[in-house]
């Protein structure tokens, strides 16, 4: 009975999905309460649980879940789920995680608009915020702040849950499009024109095999580093080797046809 009331706070967490980072003051109190907390007394049963404050749900005689006004935590390992109402009428709008466990509450989402879907995400990933925002109201990211400079860097334009255009250089312009909403970005498909370099294939290597092999390789490392946040240099400078290798094997292409 114990542990369901705590698996039914994690189900809670799956299902609501709201966090947002903009109470730290939430955070503080729970922490605070947590450091002095008291054991409940032995044999104390679940109808003498308190209302509010910390109990131990679990029978193990260490405190696991709090109910405070408009404020609930749930305690994993050495850090906390935390479920916040901050308008107070009853139903949960923010909840917040500690993913690291470093006492940094590094990834949150929020229902701004207190209409039951999240309208934003927080993460933060090797000290880099990102951000997103959903405009449509159907509880999916619609924009996206990728390297957390107050800019938008992604598009989802049909709302489907995958980045339709993103701006790799990060100067507010798309550089990769998927206009045909097929997952992958048009400029690794061959659907756009890469003009080859000035003097030919001799700014290439010396087989199309070779280019291509540079290509592919290119590509894959590009999509890596959007994957892993990397920084706008670090990305900008492998869309350049990208667009170079593409146009390197584009320009054997062109050498064969003609």
């Amino acid at each position: 009975m114990g542990k369901g009331t705590a698996i039914l706070i994690v189900l809670l967490l799956l299902a609501a999905g709201y966090i947002y980072l903009s109470n730290p003051e939430v955070i503080d109190k729970v922490i605070d309460n947590a450091k002095n907390i008291k054991a409940p007394e032995k044999g104390q049963s679940e109808s003498q649980v308190q209302e509010k404050g910390w109990s131990d749900t679990d029978g193990d005689e260490s405190p696991d879940v709090y109910m405070g006004d408009g404020i609930d935590a749930i305690r994993v390992n050495s850090t906390y789920i935390i479920f916040a109402d901050r308008n107070k009428d009853g139903k949960i709008d923010a909840i917040y995680l500690d993913t690291t466990g470093d006492g940094n509450y590094d990834t949150a989402y929020l229902d701004e608009d207190y209409n039951g879907r999240t309208d934003t995400w927080k993460t933060a990933l090797n000290g880099v915020e990102s951000y997103a925002w959903d405009v449509t109201g159907d509880g999916i990211p619609d924009l996206y702040d990728i390297n957390g400079d107050g800019k938008v860097d992604a598009w989802d334009i049909n709302s489907d849950g995958a980045i339709d255009e993103r701006d790799i250089d990060f100067d507010g312009k798309p550089d990769l499009h998927d206009h045909d909403f097929d997952g992958t970005f048009d400029e690794f498909q061959g659907e756009t024109d890469f003009a080859p370099p000035s003097n030919g294939t001799s700014a290439c290597l010396a087989t199309k095999d070779e280019a291509y092999r540079l290509f592919v390789n290119a590509y894959n490392n590009v999509t890596s580093l959007q994957q892993a946040n990397a920084s706008q240099e670090v990305l900008e400078e492998a869309y350049a080797k990208y667009l170079e290798a593409r146009a390197c094997y584009e320009s054997f292409n062109s050498t064969s046809g003609g």
